[in-house]
């Protein structure tokens, strides 16, 4: 396991319910989070990156926004820096 993995876990579950921004070299290392995330810590995340239709990416925009139901996290390749 990445130890900035385990950093990151400990972060969010540290920081809930506080809205956090992970920007990703590339789309499949946040689409791997995003698994290890569901998975394995419940903590809600959304996708954004170049692989995604527009609707996707405002989908995903929009549940990262919502405060009380919405993502914890928002993993996005560096298209959505």
């Amino acid at each position: 396991m990445d130890p900035r993995l385990e950093w990151l876990l400990d972060y969010l579950i540290a920081h809930h319910p506080e809205k956090v921004l992970v920007i990703c070299a590339k789309a499949e290392i946040a689409l791997q989070l995003k698994q290890v995330l569901s998975e394995h810590e419940a903590i809600r995340a959304a996708l954004f990156h170049e692989g995604l239709s527009i609707i996707d990416r405002n989908r995903a925009a929009a549940y990262f926004a919502t405060e009380v139901s919405g993502a914890q996290v928002l993993l996005c390749s560096e298209i959505g820096f």
